[in-house]
């Protein structure tokens, strides 16, 4: 790429309306993005025929404007409607109704309480067929806590206080059915998620989180000052799940699912 080229090449396509003060977002390919409000969130897509003539139009997005999106978050329960999470690739981000349930992260929460812990993209690459629903439902909700690194952070914070037993299997910690279960049911009674849907999710995914700093990602957030702590919670989930040391285990890298 050629020194000053935006990213995603030459052909890329940026927002004509954006100032030369805010970040430039690139749309890949040739075809205009359009959009549609659903009522349960955005979803964007990189081809007009996609667009259904519900909601505005939509051509271009600021990256303000997307994280705008993503901090405007769903229950559970509504994202697991048919009208919710779609079955496309893209972004969403993880909210915690109460900064007192996850006792020493540092949370920043808003005015209605709420407080951003965590941001996740469906579809890594071009080859990948995850979509925002397979993703947030399958594996963060009612996935385990060995395929989903929401799920294991949180696990590793909060397994000694509400007395999880984990375990190990298959090269990582898991958690017993029911305290998976009860896993499952914390995240639906404590959390809320944002989706904004996007063909290319892994193109704007460091802009999105150098703009939103979630406490919770672990490969992505290595500046972020819990970064430390959260390794460690998450390292003696491991050596209490294996019933070894850390120096039995020896150095293990993690395989984490962002």
């Amino acid at each position: 790429m050629a020194a000053g080229e935006p990213e995603g090449g030459r052909h890329a396509r940026l927002d004509p309306c954006q100032t030369s003060s805010q970040p430039r977002v690139p749309w890949p390919g040739r075809v205009r993005p359009q959009a549609r409000n659903t009522g349960l969130g955005w979803t964007l897509f990189n081809g007009a025929k996609r667009h259904c003539g519900e909601g505005p139009k939509m051509s271009t997005l600021t990256l303000p404007e997307m994280i705008g999106i993503l901090s405007s978050p769903k229950t559970v329960a509504e994202a697991s409607l048919v009208s919710g999470l779609p079955d496309n690739p893209g972004l969403y981000a993880w909210w915690i109704v109460d900064p007192e349930l996850l006792p020493g992260v540092p949370l920043t929460p808003r005015t209605d309480g709420l407080s951003l812990i965590y941001v996740g993209i469906a579809r890594s690459r071009p080859n990948s067929a995850q979509t925002l629903r397979s993703r947030v439902l399958g594996k963060h909700i009612r996935g385990v806590i060995g395929n989903s690194t929401l799920r294991r952070s949180l696990a590793a914070l909060l397994w000694e206080d509400l007395g999880w037993q984990p375990y190990w299997a298959n090269d990582r910690a898991m958690l017993r059915h029911e305290h998976n279960q009860e896993l499952k049911h914390w995240i639906e009674q404590n959390l809320r998620v944002a989706w904004l849907a996007y063909a290319e999710p892994w193109t704007v995914e460091r802009s999105i989180l150098e703009g939103m700093h979630p406490p919770l990602n672990v490969n992505s957030s290595q500046k972020h000052p819990f970064y430390p702590s959260l390794r460690s919670a998450r390292a003696c989930l491991d050596v209490a799940a294996s019933g070894k040391s850390s120096a039995q285990r020896g150095q293990r890298i993690e395989k984490d699912i962002l």
